[in-house]
C-alpha cells in the first residue's frame, strides 16, 4: 500500500505493521455518543500530567478503562492504574501496547487502601483542578 503524498507514507507503514490502535470499552461509548466529552476529558489528564511531571510513582483510582491513562504515563516513571472492576482492567491488557507501560490492578479503594505509597493519586476523568491538587499533596488512600 503506497501514499499519494510521501509525508504520510509512515502512516501507511506503521498501520501495516501494527494496525490501528483499539479505544477502550468506554472510550468508544463516549466517542460515538459524544465526542466532545472524549475531549474534555482528555484534557483533564493532560492537565494532570503536566502537574505530576517528573513524579516517580503514580497511582490513578478508578480508571474506568485506562485509555487517558497513557498521557499521564508520558510524564511520570511509573503508572498503576486500578479499578473496582475486572472487566475494564481485563480489557486493558487486551487493548494497551508495550510503548508505554502501565500496570493494573483490580482494586477498589472504598475497601482498602492501595497497598504501597504513591508520590501521588488521581482520580480522572471527574477531578477537579482543586482536587488534583490536594490528592498530589496528601497520603490519601496510602498505608
Amino acid at each position: 500500500m503506497k501514499a499519494k503524498d510521501p509525508v504520510n507514507q509512515y502512516l501507511v507503514d506503521e498501520y501495516q505493521i501494527q494496525g490501528l490502535s483499539k479505544l477502550g470499552m468506554m472510550t468508544s461509548s463516549v466517542w460515538r455518543d459524544d465526542p466532545r466529552r472524549l475531549m474534555f476529558s482528555l484534557s483533564r489528564y493532560k492537565f494532570v500530567a503536566k502537574m505530576l511531571q517528573g513524579s516517580c510513582n503514580v497511582a490513578e483510582v478508578g480508571c474506568g478503562d485506562g485509555f487517558g491513562s497513557r498521557i499521564v504515563r508520558q510524564e511520570v516513571d511509573n503508572l498503576l492504574i486500578t479499578d473496582y472492576d475486572e472487566l475494564y482492567i481485563q480489557q486493558f491488557a487486551e487493548v494497551t501496547g508495550d510503548e508505554w507501560p502501565i500496570q493494573a490492578e483490580v482494586h477498589d479503594i472504598l475497601s482498602e487502601p492501595l497497598s504501597k505509597r504513591f508520590d501521588a493519586q488521581i482520580q480522572l476523568p471527574s477531578a477537579t483542578v482543586s482536587e488534583v491538587l490536594v490528592l498530589k499533596k496528601t497520603s490519601w488512600g496510602v498505608r
